[in-house]
């Protein structure tokens, strides 16, 4: 599963890129249920009403789509208006919320298997995605994924070991450092100073026992490392 923290900087950069009224990106488990939901804008009262009584009833939900080629859905693209307009998820869950128009994206790992997913919402009045609109969201799909990939094959979401000692935003800076990005691209990545940035990796230093970068990253790449070896030696045994 991701952090809540790279969802969150990805629903901002997809909402950036395609305005919409909401931009939700979730993890898909191997179950094929979503969750984890996280807004670019904070808003979580639909979480509730989605996952406890729509989830099963969303066209759009993993399950369905899981042998799909395609990696978008947009109604009126590639998926019948009418048949959203008209379906009980509407009736009950996307009207109610104010919501007429939206796109859905998946991403799957190298293995083919739906890892996660992102979507975007609009009202009738912000008017339908557009065919510009479109053409930048096919754009944007296996670049958002294989950002998803790295991090998920760099183990970078498994804080465990010494780095469970830092705050959410230490490790966010940290292991940002550990693949190689300089201060400055930490800080224009989360819109955070460099004097913050810097502060927060002398914080994340000190709780670390390193002195520098090439320590940080023989740090992380180490208990990536003894993680990987350690599932696969489970694995074995079990």
């Amino acid at each position: 599963m991701l952090a809540h923290l790279t969802k969150l900087n990805l629903a901002r950069l997809v909402a950036r890129i395609i305005p919409c009224d909401r931009c939700i990106v979730y993890d898909i488990g191997e179950d094929l249920i979503p969750g984890g939901h996280t807004t670019h804008d904070g808003v979580t009262r639909w979480i509730g009403p989605y996952t406890g009584d729509f989830v099963n009833l969303d066209p759009f939900r993993p399950e369905l789509h899981v042998k799909s080629s395609s990696a978008l859905i947009v109604p009126g693209w590639n998926y019948a208006e009418e048949r959203l307009v008209r379906s009980s998820y509407y009736e009950g869950f996307l009207r109610p919320m104010g919501v007429h128009y939206k796109a859905e994206l998946f991403f799957r790992n190298r293995a083919g298997r739906l890892i996660g997913g992102a979507r975007l919402s609009r009202s009738k009045t912000a008017g339908a995605i557009d065919a510009r609109e479109i053409a930048l969201l096919q754009l944007l799909q296996p670049v958002v994924e294989s950002h998803v990939n790295r991090i998920v094959l760099l183990g970078m979401e498994d804080r465990s070991g010494p780095f469970a000692r830092l705050s959410d935003r230490e490790w966010e800076v940290v292991r940002l450092a550990a693949v190689g990005l300089s201060n400055k691209a930490i800080g224009d990545r989360h819109g955070t100073s460099l004097p913050t940035i810097k502060s927060q990796l002398a914080s994340a230093f000190r709780k670390l026992a390193v002195h520098s970068r090439g320590e940080l990253m023989a740090l992380f790449y180490a208990e990536r490392d003894r993680q990987h070896w350690g599932e696969k030696d489970h694995r074995r045994v079990g």
